[in-house]
């Protein structure tokens, strides 16, 4: 049977206390590594466009230009990119996208953003086959 002194147990506590402090820590230090890695990688991978043209350029794809009208290909192009739920639409933010005449008065701005500068719609940038058929009906006059 080993007797300890009261000084000696003490120690012995302390020792152990001391080595579950530092355990406690590295522990905790690990977990928040882990944490700052995982929120870093959702932060780099946060927004990113996929866009079909870019990833398969020799798809064969043919990408239809021609109408230069306003009705269907651009109706219907704006329709689904731009006058939808919570944008340009009555209501919504403005311009109000679902009126040609609207579209007509606002078809600088709406080059600009969607064509130039690529920041509409939101949700990512138009296809570039819908740029070309913008781009087309915008150099045509708008009719």
């Amino acid at each position: 049977m080993i007797f300890f002194t009261h000084s000696e147990r003490f120690m012995s506590k302390l020792d152990t206390s001391t080595l579950n402090l530092r355990l406690s820590i590295s522990v905790g230090v690990l977990i928040m590594k882990t944490g700052v890695i995982f929120i870093s990688m959702l932060l780099i991978s946060g927004c990113y466009y996929d866009i079909a043209e870019e990833l398969y350029p020799n798809n064969n794809v043919s990408c239809d230009t021609s109408p230069d009208i306003y009705n269907p290909k651009i109706k219907g192009l704006l329709a689904s990119s731009c006058a939808i739920s919570g944008c340009h639409i009555t209501g919504g933010q403005g311009p109000d996208l679902s009126d040609s005449t609207v579209v007509y008065d606002k078809i600088d701005r709406i080059k600009v953003r969607a064509i130039d500068l690529k920041d509409m719609p939101k949700s990512g940038p138009l296809s570039a086959c819908d740029v070309k058929t913008l781009q087309r009906w915008i150099d045509g006059g708008t009719k």
